[in-house]
């Protein structure tokens, strides 16, 4: 993400390519170089909850950065002196390490014991659709005389394979028929879900979850998919990972290029033991090792879950992401070691944010899809340059009970074909 050749040490300096920077409580006197003022909020014992905290806006030219701090300030320059007017490596550790949410309380927790999204400190300053990260160490570079320039954006596309099939059995009918009227969802999408269900059953037309001959795609850009391999919560067991099936989207998968990755089941984000059975079945269906994970739900514990990844061999993780909007949730879009808070140090595996996942998409515009196309390509157009940018589509989301899936594929193709031309340029 940035150039190796400047570090930055505390109440000293390192001297590279002739440019010092000092990481220090007070100013240097020494002309000529550059120093970062330490805030000493993060790195201390006080806990900052998010509500406590603001993000200030720094210009540089017509460019603007994003602090975290505990005062309110107007708009100003980013650098004077030679001094960053705000602590840069503080900011950085917030957002990379995940530091609101490991220290969240649990009455912000939602369904799913997860911090809720309104509650999270870019959503609530509405910048998470910025990744400053990414912005501010591109700009803090260039203010240093590094300047590697606009690189265009890098994608990745992956996709959560959660259910196989709409029509299983025909209690799986009874049971969505149940949910709908439960939820007085209405007599039109009732209809819909028996017109759906008679299509598959009686004119032999494909299950409406099974879009995988035109979801998995050969790319110039990577790919993964994320198999569930077990679980015994109701969140999961939709689909056997022996599936002779399942078998078959395995090998398509990698015959078009993918990564094999596991799903952990809901629970194994806490327990170490069943996370690696999953991950050894995934390997022996799929023969392959497997080193990428996505938690189901995107159920992450930050005191317990990274110990679990890493004792089984999990080398690039793709978690961070949010469940209701499109963003940035870590800041950034690159990979990046993870802070372990336990044992403070850095993880061993790479996270590789997740930016957009299609129920998040549609959930931000209520399903209104024309909506969703015009969100989805301004959100790429603001975001072409110095960033990555990682896409979830389930193949289970172009549900036509749920949604006009015809439509909906119709954006998926499209967004295909802009990533395609993307990555060729």
């Amino acid at each position: 993400m940035a150039p190796p050749n400047v570090d930055i040490v505390l109440n000293g300096a390192i001297d590279v390519n002739g440019v010092h920077v000092f990481y220090q409580k007070g100013k240097s006197k020494q002309a000529n170089h550059f120093y970062i003022r330490a805030q000493e909020v993060f790195f201390s014992k006080t806990v900052y909850p998010s509500t406590a905290l603001f993000a200030n806006v720094y210009q540089i030219g017509k460019e603007k950065v994003y602090s975290v701090e505990t005062e309110e300030k107007k708009a100003q320059e980013f650098i004077k002196d030679n001094c960053f007017q705000f602590d840069v490596v503080e900011m950085l550790f917030f957002h990379l390490s995940r530091y609101e949410e490991y220290n969240c309380p649990k009455e912000l927790h939602d369904e799913y014991d997860m911090m809720q999204t309104k509650e999270q400190f870019l959503v609530k300053h509405n910048i998470h659709q910025i990744p400053v990260v990414d912005q501010l160490v591109t700009i803090f570079y260039k203010t240093l005389g590094f300047d590697f320039g606009r690189k265009a954006t890098t994608y990745r596309m992956t996709h959560d394979i959660d259910v196989i099939f709409r029509f299983p059995s025909v209690y799986k009918l009874s049971r969505s028929a149940a949910r709908i009227l439960s939820k007085g969802e209405g007599l039109e999408r009732l209809g819909k879900l028996f017109y759906a269900y008679f299509k598959t059953t009686l004119f032999n037309q494909k299950d409406p979850f099974d879009t995988f001959d035109w979801l998995l795609q050969k790319a110039k850009y990577e790919q993964v998919i994320y198999f569930i391999a077990g679980g015994k919560t109701r969140f999961e067991n939709f689909y056997k990972i022996d599936d002779p099936y399942i078998l078959e989207i395995i090998n398509s998968a990698k015959g078009l290029g993918y990564e094999i990755g596991l799903h952990p089941s809901y629970a194994a984000f806490d327990q170490e033991k069943l996370l690696r059975a999953e991950k050894l079945q995934l390997e022996r269906i799929s023969d392959s090792t497997v080193k990428y994970s996505r938690q189901h739900f995107l159920h992450y514990s930050f005191q317990k879950t990274a110990s679990i990844l890493e004792t089984a061999k999990i080398k690039n993780d793709s978690t961070f992401g949010f469940q209701d909007v499109i963003g940035f949730r870590s800041g950034t879009g690159f990979e990046y070691h993870p802070y372990h808070f336990e044992e403070e140090r850095k993880c061993t595996f790479t996270e590789t944010p997740m930016v957009v996942m299609d129920t998040a998409l549609l959930q931000e515009v209520e399903e209104d899809i024309e909506k969703a196309r015009m969100v989805l390509f301004y959100f790429l157009k603001k975001n072409k340059e110095n960033t990555k940018i990682t896409f979830n589509f389930h193949n289970s989301t172009f549900d036509e009970v749920y949604r006009d899936a015809k439509e909906f594929r119709k954006l998926y193709e499209d967004l295909r074909q802009f990533l395609e031309k993307k990555s060729s340029d």
